[in-house]
């Protein structure tokens, strides 16, 4: 599955989307579950409704799921990209993320994205994770290292549990 987060006011955005549009045929021969959801009509100030959003995929018709986030998915969002990085990054659109088939984010994409570089990963997501390191960085190079282990979903658990308790019960259930 991939998760589109946009906005009608963000013009890489509307050229992102718009690129998915031609090649619908090719995305869903993946099998990928593509779900668009905009962030229009959100934060204090918005620059723009809710009913922005709906006008400009009904405009360039639209071939997959789409919807609305809501402020409950944004802060879960925010949560997710502190878990994954040192760094606290403001969200900045447009914004994707690449689930694999057991549910787990396999990509985060900041910037627009290209459906050849989507479908392109796609046909790696099955790769080791020494691959999938290497494939990750734009240089070549000798790693003094392995490959970090995967966290356990415990220490995901710890990040929900303060705000969304309900979700870090979820995570050690499973």
């Amino acid at each position: 599955m991939l998760i589109n987060f946009w906005a009608s006011w963000c013009a890489p955005c509307r050229s992102e989307l718009r690129g998915f549009a031609p090649d619908a045929g090719l995305i869903r021969a993946t099998r990928l579950d593509l779900v668009a959801l905009s962030i229009d009509g959100m934060g204090d100030d918005p620059s723009s409704t809710e009913a922005d959003g709906r006008k400009f995929m009904e405009q360039i018709e639209f071939p997959f799921r789409h919807g609305l986030a809501t402020a409950e998915t944004l802060d879960k969002l925010e949560i997710l990209q502190r878990s994954l990085f040192d760094r606290h990054f403001p969200l900045a659109l447009p914004l994707s993320i690449l689930i694999d088939r057991r549910g787990r984010v396999a990509v985060l994409y900041r910037g627009g994205l290209k459906s050849a570089d989507l479908i392109r990963d796609l046909e790696v997501l099955g790769a080791s994770r020494a691959d999938l390191r290497d494939l990750a960085v734009p240089f070549e190079g000798r790693w003094f290292s392995d490959p970090s282990q995967q966290a356990s979903i415990v220490q995901y658990a710890r990040w929900f549990e303060d705000r969304f308790p309900e979700e870090a019960i979820a995570l050690l259930r499973r």
